[in-house]
Parts: C-alpha cells; structure tokens; sequence
C-alpha cells in the first residue's frame, strides 16, 4: 500500500511539471556563469552546460561542477 501512494505522488508530481513547467531554484553556484537548480516540486536537478542550456545532472556532470567548483574558488582565493 505504501509503495503504492508513493507511486501516485510521483506521477502526480510529474504531471505537474510536465503541465505547468518546473518551479526551479537555484542548488548552488558553480561559477557566475554555471548553476546547479533543484525542482521544488518533483526534485529534478538541472545545470547548464557547456552552451548554457539547462540540461539534466548527470554523475558525470556532477563530477565536472565540482571540479569546476573547486578550481574557481582556489583561483579567487590565489587572485585576492
């Protein structure tokens, strides 16, 4: 029964947003061009990518903002 409900959530949720468009919010900033984002309502994640197009978070895309992320920051921090 739970497994269920769960089920029913989900594609309610994902009815949502294939109808309306997700409510994105931004996860975290990789750099003042790169964003991670967070669908409030069915918890998709997103980022932009190499042409700054939202597209989905891969692990593999994860891994390559982290990267990105920590090579930036150590950049700002030798720069200041």
């Amino acid at each position: 029964m739970n497994t269920l409900n769960t089920k029913e959530r989900w594609s309610t949720r994902k009815l949502r947003c294939s109808l309306f468009g997700h409510k994105l919010v931004v996860k975290r900033n990789i750099t003042p061009n790169f964003s991670e984002f967070e669908c409030t309502v069915c918890r998709l994640e997103l980022t932009h990518d190499d042409k700054g197009r939202k597209t989905s978070l891969t692990p593999r895309l994860k891994e390559v903002n982290e990267t990105l992320y920590r090579f930036h920051n150590r950049r700002q921090n030798i720069a200041v």
